[in-house]
């Protein structure tokens, strides 16, 4: 199981230093890519606010800071809103999902990439939208340092949350789209080999957990 975990958490860093690898560290641009603020190439939604009341067993998922885990969305904690959603923050096929206000400043940034929806989803107000054609590269560039450093470059930045207006003036190297098509080929092929090994890690941990079990009754003795 432990090895698993490993294996999941090395291939996150094999995208990392691909990425790296192919563009450079976004903090000193050394391949002289051409420089845009996001939000001239990005949108940004701030998410939906809602009354207590308005909590349901049914209705809408509002996807939460605690639904991202591992730069994955993860659906075991979820809560529901009977609430009419505007078009715009309904979460779409490709869009990230990012953290944009929590209690610890580490959370803040965290991200996923929306994909394979199956059901009307919004996502809470702590937690921001991006939509972009380059979101796969974004989403990336979102887990350097050099976003981070952006973002909270001020040491009177204390409030831990990030704006829409933050996020628009973050300066972004922007390498041809051939270039990001080709990091993404091999992006996917990173992320189904890590699917592969969710999957065995989830029977590992079911074959402990009966194991376990079976220990417990004295079966096993």
């Amino acid at each position: 199981i432990d090895k698993r975990k490993e294996q999941i958490v090395k291939l996150d860093e094999l995208i990392q230093s691909t990425f790296i690898n192919m563009f450079g560290d976004p903090s000193e641009n050394p391949r002289n890519w051409r420089t845009i603020e996001l939000g001239n190439i990005a949108e940004s939604f701030i998410g939906l606010t809602y009354k207590p009341e308005e909590v349901s067993e049914t209705g809408v998922i509002v996807l939460r800071s605690g639904n991202i885990q591992a730069n994955n969305l993860d659906f075991k904690d979820i809560i529901r809103v009977n609430k009419v959603i505007k078009e715009k923050l309904k979460v779409q096929h490709g869009d990230i999902l990012m953290c944009s206000r929590n209690g610890s400043k580490r959370l803040v940034g965290k991200n996923a990439l929306i994909q394979e929806i199956d059901e009307e989803m919004t996502f809470g107000a702590f937690m921001t939208i991006i939509r972009s054609k380059y979101n796969l590269y974004l989403l990336v560039f979102f887990r350097t340092e050099a976003f981070r450093n952006q973002l909270f470059c001020s040491e009177t930045t204390t409030i831990n949350q990030i704006t829409k207006s933050m996020l628009d003036k973050i300066v972004v190297p922007l390498p041809p789209i051939e270039m990001q098509n080709q990091f993404a080929i091999i992006t996917k092929k990173i992320w189904l080999q890590q699917e592969l090994l969710k999957r065995s890690l989830h029977e590992l941990q079911n074959n402990f957990n009966s194991i376990m079990q079976r220990a417990f009754k004295g079966e096993l003795f």
